[in-house]
């Protein structure tokens, strides 16, 4: 089951520089596709950054497996959530929104790939646990779907940047541009592809789960 309607950008993040020329910067190896709000017609906006972001993942799984799986729609996750006995019934054709946790049980349903999940608590910064994220770059390669609380909104990683004064950076994939883009640069112009500093874009009064699919 095909869920775009027309030609998915990959691997968008490409198109973006590192945010200094010092430091070290390690990005995904992996191949995928751009999954956002609405790219299937379906109009999500408000709800699905989740979904898209675990479609992202699933596109690269796809790709790296030569799997003959499809990429799940949004109907199919939530089918694959109630199946599996994560949700009930009512949780179809809603408007419900999916974390970290879902997205790690649709990939090992799916693909049967298991993920890591890596919390960050309340009282910790995110470079608390660089050093994990700079590992899985650099020994699995593959993508991140990074979740909140306070910050509730569903991001995908696909780099880490160490500057030499130790400023932290992520580079993130956000799915909730909602038209057809005219060309990758414009999502990037758009600011739906950028390099968060952990000083100045996240928040620090919310939690953060990493879910890393196991790749190797």
């Amino acid at each position: 089951m095909s869920v775009s309607k027309y030609q998915l950008y990959e691997n968008i993040h490409k198109h973006l520089k590192p945010p200094s020329d010092s430091g070290v910067t390690c990005l995904t190896t992996e191949n995928y596709d751009y999954y956002h709000y609405c790219c299937d017609g379906i109009n999500d906006v408000g709800f699905g950054c989740g979904y898209r972001t675990v479609q992202s993942i699933c596109s690269m799984l796809k790709k790296k497996l030569n799997s003959d799986k499809s990429v799940p729609s949004i109907l199919d996750i939530q089918k694959i959530l109630v199946r599996i006995g994560d949700k009930d019934e009512r949780f179809l054709n809603s408007r419900s929104w999916i974390g970290t946790l879902e997205g790690s049980y649709i990939i090992d349903e799916l693909f049967n790939i298991p993920c890591y999940i890596i919390h960050i608590s309340h009282d910790k910064k995110i470079s608390s646990k660089s050093s994990d994220i700079m590992k899985y770059f650099k020994e699995q390669g593959g993508l991140i779907f990074m979740g909140g609380d306070s910050d509730a909104t569903a991001k995908m990683i696909t780099g880490i940047h160490k500057a030499q004064d130790d400023k932290l950076f992520l580079q993130v994939v956000d799915p909730h541009f909602s038209q057809i883009p005219k060309n990758p640069q414009e999502i990037v112009n758009k600011g739906y592809v950028k390099w968060y500093a952990e000083s100045d874009d996240f928040l620090e009064n919310s939690f953060y789960n990493l879910c890393m699919p196991k790749l190797k």
